[in-house]
């Protein structure tokens, strides 16, 4: 059975979340996992998990003893994360989408909720490279919208900001108007301009470097140094990957 048609039942079962969640509670026991984050990141650090799904990096974060604002717009992952944190005061779940400006949003829901997005231009890239041909967004919610700097307003500046928005990371990015130290982006081959733009942005602000993770979930850096944005792009161009940007500022990059 094909891994689409499997999500496809367990999420019409309603056990899509709670089988995902078991496969992602291995990242917690998983030394290079937790480490890679232990590196940058200090007891009590403020962590902004944009994109946060179920989770998965929230419960990452929390066993590197972070403290974690929680930022999910589809109201069924909401309803999910708010009765797995209930009881845990590191943990604070804003159910908002964050873009260049705040307001409303039409949210695109997928049948699988690890895929809805803001975007419909993503939803178009992801369709005409088939990846996900087999997936419908076939219901529409309106939500509700803020920006990162409201979020800084509100909650404080963070440590580290993660932003897995499918396909919509550069408008996310709009709404920061000061720097952070530590910035990761969810890339794609469909997101390629877009990527492009959110480095562009991110170093007109500052001195800011880039490395690459591989893969869904970062346990290394894929480069031995930090680059230029221009030399991720060129980078990224002729080797087009899945996996997350990695944004540094100041002079700490390693």
């Amino acid at each position: 059975m094909r891994t689409v048609t499997k999500a496809k039942i367990l999420n019409f079962l309603g056990l899509f979340n709670i089988m995902r969640s078991i496969v992602y509670r291995r990242d917690l026991s998983d030394p290079g996992i937790v480490g890679f984050y232990k590196d940058f990141l200090k007891k009590d650090s403020l962590c902004f998990d944009v994109g946060a799904n179920i989770g998965r990096v929230t419960d990452i974060l929390l066993r590197c003893g972070a403290r974690i604002i929680a930022v999910e717009p589809n109201p069924e992952c909401v309803r999910y994360l708010r009765a797995k944190y209930r009881f845990n005061k590191r943990v604070v779940v804003v159910p908002k989408a964050l873009d260049a400006v705040c307001g409303k949003k039409k949210l695109y829901v997928c049948e699988v909720n690890s895929l809805s997005t803001l975007s419909p231009e993503w939803i178009k890239a992801c369709k005409k490279s088939a990846r996900y041909e087999e997936f419908n967004w076939n219901k529409e919610v309106e939500v509700d919208v803020s920006t990162l700097d409201n979020l800084i307003k509100d909650y404080g500046r963070p440590d580290y900001i993660k932003i897995d928005v499918e396909g919509n990371e550069s408008n996310v990015l709009k709404g920061l108007t000061s720097g952070i130290p530590m910035i990761s982006l969810e890339i794609c081959p469909e997101t390629a301009a877009s990527t492009q733009e959110c480095m562009r942005y991110l170093s007109a602000s500052g001195d800011v470097r880039f490395n690459l993770s591989s893969g869904e979930t970062a346990v290394r850096f894929d480069l031995p140094e930090c680059i230029t944005a221009a030399a991720m792009a060129a980078l990224l161009r002729e080797n087009p990957r899945f996996g997350y940007v990695w944004a540094r500022s100041g002079n700490i990059l390693t």
